[in-house]
């Protein structure tokens, strides 16, 4: 016998982008973008933004990060992904580039002149915490920098 698969029941695809429709963490519903942005970050400066990726976060088991770093920053340092159950970084649960065997986590340095770099992680728990230095001792990152997450169901 064959089935069909029902469209109507497969979960969309979510995508979050910083600095764009910020959500309340925690909250009914899609998700989304909760804090943090790397716009207009100062010389030397860090942030976490942070990601609600849904009460449904488990039907999600591929997630795709694009960090992009603009001039007149020369780029960004020390980008690393963490899984958590709240909006409190967990370090216990930083992240791997999926689409790599071994356990080597992720710790990137990305050059502005590069533009947006990507990854794909496997998340680990309902929010997703992006951590980023401005490796730019003078300039700040422009304000067109960001962090979008896609999330693909299974």
């Amino acid at each position: 016998m064959a089935y069909e698969l029902d469209r109507a029941m497969v979960p969309p695809i979510k995508v979050f982008e910083t600095d764009v429709a910020a959500v309340t963490a925690g909250a009914p519903g899609r998700g989304g973008w909760v804090s943090g942005s790397p716009a207009n970050l100062a010389a030397s400066g860090s942030v976490i933004c942070v990601f609600d990726l849904g009460q449904d976060w488990h039907q999600y088991p591929n997630i795709q990060v694009s960090v992009s770093s603009t001039a007149p920053s020369s780029g960004l340092s020390g980008v690393q992904l963490y899984g958590s159950d709240n909006v409190t970084l967990n370090s216990a649960r930083r992240l791997k580039e999926s689409l790599v065997s071994g356990f080597s986590t992720i710790f990137a340095s990305l050059t502005t002149a590069n533009g947006a770099q990507q990854c794909f992680i496997k998340p680990m728990g309902r929010y997703l915490h992006v951590s980023l230095t401005n490796a730019d001792a003078t300039n700040a990152q422009g304000a067109t920098a960001k962090v979008t997450v896609a999330a693909y169901p299974d």
